[in-house]
């Protein structure tokens, strides 16, 4: 109808793209219902349940089920996961998941946005990968064509943009609304930019071309360039995508590979003991109010981390204002953002993790609690009296580590692998707990990288033939060890010398 393709493709690249099968792009229209219901399942459940419990509870048993919010989002999202399901069955090129209908009846972790493994939340993953290709194969051409053509070149820089496709409100490509334009639909458009080509040269009609119009490109393209481009930008790619962090997962179940990405772009520094003042100060006025509880604060360090890995920040980087800017999907616990607001104002990236692993500390005992019995395996005095005598007499002279850095391992192991760990990987309580001791994640980085770390925990601890049911003994016999983060604190003063945030920030950072 509208003639060759090459005559437009260059000049009209709008109008080429419109004309395309865009059966896929119109499904977009659902994308503001979907982010809606799986913002809101993220939201009030990331870091305040674990995988097995989501596993075991049905979406309607859940308390948040009474809320008729939470109902009328459902019955958006039933809706629209009928529409999109058949193609929600892919995520990033993994084995091919079957077609899943979705209601209050099946399990939570269905409506738990996550690429932990396969089935389960990757299928709303796996939703959001096909609506950020969607929208950005539609609108990549009319970019591409930039120089090529005048009649969008007002609307390609802001298409150039990039936002996270579950942020997305206005940004969402709805190429058959016309709600705002003033005309109806494609085709009242087309009439009007047309004319039919009935006449000859020398302008008599020539009735054979009754049906033959002659198109005004241009114009069409601006007119439908004003409807649907407006405010239109590309969705950042399922690198960015926010995942629901299951509690006490931390790193574990093959992590150890996101914290080698951490550790490679942002080289950590260790606390100084000013900074191990400032943080054991804040934690010993907390427990005087009768706040001891620091799950929450541990939770919130461990989105902040998972955060950095897709979205690159400086080394340098106050996590201060990194929290001012935070996007709102990105939920941080009011006792974290207090803590670097008020005395932790020049903590920077480089000194994240370690402030990780303090809190992480001071969370174990909470997590020790959940330990199965099957985990808490005893060690015989003998081997006790044995184990102690090469630890605390033999090994004082080891250049490595120490007694303390190898009580920490053991306990970021039981509170990272045995504690709350996914039903999908059962726990062998009779593997060797001298190789599971050598993950780079258990340890500060300086030891982690060392090459032979396997090695040095096996000629350590391996002759007493020590299994991962007796991690939780092992630990009791060294605990004394790990005790620093506990220890009363310096006469020092907290230090929040540092340059004050404006009054502007510090409103937008309290009121978040």
């Amino acid at each position: 109808m509208l003639g060759p393709k090459n005559k437009y493709l260059r000049k009209h690249p709008l109008l080429h793209q419109y004309l395309q099968d865009n059966s896929k792009t119109k499904k977009l229209k659902y994308l503001l219902a979907f982010n809606e219901f799986t913002n809101y399942m993220v939201e009030n459940y990331s870091c305040k349940i674990s995988r097995k419990i989501a596993k075991e509870i049905k979406l309607c048993n859940l308390e948040i089920w009474k809320d008729a919010n939470c109902k009328n989002k459902l019955n958006d999202f039933k809706i629209v996961w009928e529409n999109i399901k058949n193609d929600a069955t892919n995520y990033k090129g993994k084995e091919l998941m079957k077609p899943k209908n979705l209601d209050e009846n099946d399990k939570l972790i269905y409506f738990l946005n996550n690429d932990g493994e396969l089935g389960y939340g990757m299928y709303l993953a796996a939703a959001c990968q096909n609506f950020i290709k969607w929208q950005n194969q539609f609108l990549q051409p009319i970019i591409d064509s930039e120089n090529q053509n005048s009649n969008l070149k007002y609307y390609i820089k802001n298409l150039k943009n990039k936002v996270p496709v579950q942020d997305a409100l206005t940004e969402i490509l709805l190429i058959d609304n016309f709600e705002k334009s003033e005309f109806n639909d494609f085709n009242d458009i087309l009439y009007t930019f047309s004319k039919r080509n009935i006449f000859n040269k020398d302008g008599t009609i020539n009735y054979l071309k009754y049906n033959s119009f002659k198109f005004d490109f241009s114009s069409i393209e601006e007119e439908l360039g004003k409807t649907i481009l407006p405010g239109k930008c590309l969705f950042e790619d399922e690198n960015h995508l926010n995942f629901m962090a299951f509690w006490e997962e931390g790193f574990r179940d093959g992590k150890s590979d996101r914290l080698n990405t951490f550790y490679l772009h942002y080289k950590q520094l260790d606390l100084t003991e000013n900074e191990k003042n400032i943080i054991t100060k804040y934690i010993k006025e907390r427990r005087r109010h009768g706040e001891s509880n620091f799950k929450e604060f541990f939770s919130s360090l461990n989105l902040l981390i998972f955060y950095l890995l897709n979205n690159r920040v400086l080394s340098t980087d106050k996590i201060s204002k990194i929290l001012i800017e935070r996007p709102s999907y990105l939920k941080i616990s009011e006792d974290c953002i207090e803590f670097f607001r008020r005395v932790g104002k020049k903590f920077e990236v480089n000194k994240l993790m370690n402030i990780y692993f303090y809190v992480e500390h001071l969370c174990f005992e909470d997590l020790n609690e959940k330990l199965p019995s099957n985990l808490k395996i005893s060690i015989d005095s003998e081997t006790q009296e044995k184990i102690k005598k090469k630890l605390f007499e033999d090994n004082k002279e080891n250049k490595y580590y120490s007694i303390k850095d190898l009580a920490a391992a053991l306990r970021r192991y039981i509170s990272r692998y045995l504690i709350g760990n996914r039903q999908i990987n059962e726990i062998d309580e009779k593997r060797q707990l001298s190789y599971e001791l050598s993950r780079l994640d258990l340890w500060e980085q300086k030891i982690g990288q060392l090459n032979n770390i396997e090695e040095l925990v096996k000629a350590q601890i391996g002759e007493f033939n020590l299994k991962i049911g007796q991690s939780f003994s092992l630990y009791k016999l060294i605990e004394e060890e790990d005790n620093e983060p506990l220890d009363e604190p310096s006469n020092e003063p907290l230090d929040d010398s540092s340059e004050e945030l404006s009054d502007k920030y510090l409103d937008e950072f309290l009121d978040d």
